[in-house]
């Protein structure tokens, strides 16, 4: 199956986020924007791995991630990968002090049982969109750029998830797989 460990992403956080890409939608950039209840912050994406290597995983992890204390967390800023010149990705930035860390104990684990490490430094985002081409960029670059420190909420990360990913004509459809609570 496809999958990928993320922690969810609180609604009032997602509320702001959905408002903003709601007006942005308007104007008619070629981006696809990621719906509400599909926004999370990915930890690490696993590609196509076995179930048995996901029930292995969840079992590592729990023990890996036992001293892991509930995270408080910001969202603000927009940015997109990989620059604004020639965007794919929309993003709202994401602080926490701890998500580093959290990263790097479930990227360690996963390579444990054979999963291959992540080569690039893990940058804590939620995907707003995915820019299909420079159609009306400009124009959407500009709103975008005006929220470039704006704060968009506060919560508390306090558990990973892995989720199942399948790819549908109408999108990912994702499907809680399972749950660790931090400091379980």
């Amino acid at each position: 199956m496809r999958a990928f460990l993320a922690v969810e992403v609180d609604a009032g956080v997602r509320a702001p986020l959905a408002t903003l890409t709601a007006s942005l939608g308007q104007q008619g950039s070629a981006v696809h924007w990621v719906p509400d209840a599909a926004r999370h912050l990915t930890i690490k994406f696993l590609a196509a791995v076995a179930d048995e290597t996901l029930a292995a995983l969840q079992t590592e992890l729990r023990f890996a991630l036992a001293t892991i204390a509930p995270l408080p967390a910001v969202a603000r800023g927009i940015g997109v990968f990989p620059h604004w010149r020639r965007p794919r990705v929309v993003w709202a930035g994401v602080d926490c002090d701890g998500l580093a860390e959290v990263a790097a104990r479930v990227d360690a684990t996963a390579a444990r049982l054979g999963l291959p490490p992540d080569t690039r430094p893990f940058a804590p985002h939620i995907t707003l969109g995915r820019v299909q081409s420079p159609r009306g960029w400009s124009a959407c670059a500009g709103a975008l750029r005006v929220h470039a420190a704006s704060e968009f909420g506060r919560w508390t990360i306090g558990a990973l998830h892995a989720f199942q990913s399948d790819l549908r004509p109408g999108g990912a459809v994702y499907t809680k797989r399972w749950s660790i609570p931090f400091g379980a």
